[in-house]
């Protein structure tokens, strides 16, 4: 059976490039009954098809990616955390480009820092495109993005319209699969107009009224370009969401701050309150610039409420059986963790069980239980147990547990 790459996504229909030619493909049932937390194809995928003489197929099997972009896409009408799929954008990307206007819309860059921790989670190259220059002074586009530079991003300045950093966009371009992400009305379509004239990519203006574009690409498409390579232009993204991301892994993915996290006092530091702690310390003298920090703790508070919801559901959907609760010593002290005890404390009903493994402290009986009869006022002492560490803990859990009950682990 012939071999390809997916080349175009729209409403289930997967246009396949094969040796043989172009076929317009189906996911079939077999396949679609092994879906799971995230999509079974799109394009970059590597796939082996069955053909028939009319130019259709389907699709017998999908490659392990290598690599995607992707984003979350809520399970539900709500988000949380356990609520999530992966939506994969694009399978098995070389780079990616996110390219911002300078104007028209307005740039964000705490969204530019999301995405910018999307590739790094996903191990890819990132370059960081500044379109529609022309708009600004020449020094306006480094003022505003110079810091990204400064920690090792590589940034393009160019103007679709005037031809400004064209040729530096269309070398970064050739010979990879390369993925042209941004929200709406920055550009992409002109710039992909710019480096490869006859593309003829459908352009719309920016709506003036409210500063955010219009829906110009309606698929998902990898298109060839005349170097080598492909291109893939994304239908626009006004908000990316992080999939499968733990608050505590979040400083991992700042590459400025990564390897300052060895230097803190406590290794489970969340560069928030905790003494001596490097990345406040980089922060004060200017290593660690004020902007980046802030984005770190706005998606770090993001992804904290995001578990908080998911526990309060979770207490919600258990009518007659009992939560038992394991909480990290670490987690617990988290301002987040104790707010959400309080909440449902209640809720707990029967057993938390809580580790001491903490080097802060030599008395780490006592301090837990305090902490413990703090948060959980409404619990007798025999609801609380203190055990040596994180096995201990989710052993004993398991043990006390009976038909009906949900056992749920939180923090380190």
């Amino acid at each position: 059976m012939p071999t390809g790459l997916v080349i175009k996504s729209i409403s289930g229909f997967f246009t396949v490039q094969t040796a043989e030619g172009l076929f317009v493909c189906q996911i079939p049932g077999r396949l679609k009954q092994t879906r799971k937390q995230t999509d079974l194809v799109t394009v970059g995928d590597r796939v082996t098809i069955s053909t028939h003489p009319d130019g259709s197929g389907l699709i017998e099997a999908v490659a392990e990616r290598a690599r995607v972009l992707s984003r979350s896409r809520p399970g539900g009408g709500t988000r949380t955390l356990g609520g999530e799929r992966e939506q994969v954008l694009v399978a098995n990307p070389d780079q990616v480009i996110f390219v911002f206007a300078i104007r028209q819309p307005t740039p964000s860059l705490r969204k530019l820092d999301r995405f910018l921790v999307v590739a790094e989670m996903n191990h890819l190259p990132a370059i960081i495109c500044v379109n529609k220059i022309d708009l600004v002074e020449p020094d306006e586009g480094p003022r505003i993005f110079g810091l990204y530079q400064r920690i090792g991003y590589q940034v393009l300045y160019t103007s679709a319209s005037r031809g400004d950093g064209i040729d530096a966009l269309r070398a970064a371009l050739a010979g990879k699969l390369s993925v042209l992400a941004g929200s709406s009305g920055v550009g992409k379509s002109s710039l992909l107009n710019a480096v490869q004239p006859g593309l003829g990519l459908k352009v719309r203006a920016v709506s003036q009224a409210t500063e955010k574009g219009m829906h110009t690409t309606r698929y998902a498409e990898l298109l060839p370009l005349a170097g080598g390579g492909y291109v893939a232009d994304t239908p626009g993204i006004r908000s990316l969401a992080l999939f499968d991301l733990e608050p505590e892994e979040l400083d991992g993915y700042f590459r400025e701050i990564a390897p300052l996290v060895t230097h803190c006092q406590f290794s489970d530091c969340t560069h928030v309150h905790e003494p001596n702690c490097a990345v406040k310390a980089a922060l004060a003298d200017g290593r660690v610039s004020p902007e980046r920090y802030e984005s770190y703790l706005r998606l770090r508070e993001e992804h904290e409420a995001l578990e908080d919801e998911e526990y309060l559901q979770l207490a919600a959907t258990v009518d007659d059986g009992r939560i038992i609760a394991v909480f990290g010593s670490a987690g617990l002290r988290d301002r987040a963790k104790r707010r959400l005890m309080g909440q449902v404390s209640g809720r707990l009903a029967d057993f938390t069980v809580i580790t001491a493994e903490d080097p802060r402290t030599e008395d780490l009986d006592a301090i837990n239980r305090e902490i413990a009869a703090g948060v959980l006022e409404t619990a007798a002492p025999d609801r609380v147990t203190i055990v040596p560490d994180r096995a201990a803990a989710i052993r004993a859990a398991v043990d006390m547990a009976r038909p009906g009950d949900v056992v749920a682990a939180f923090g380190k």
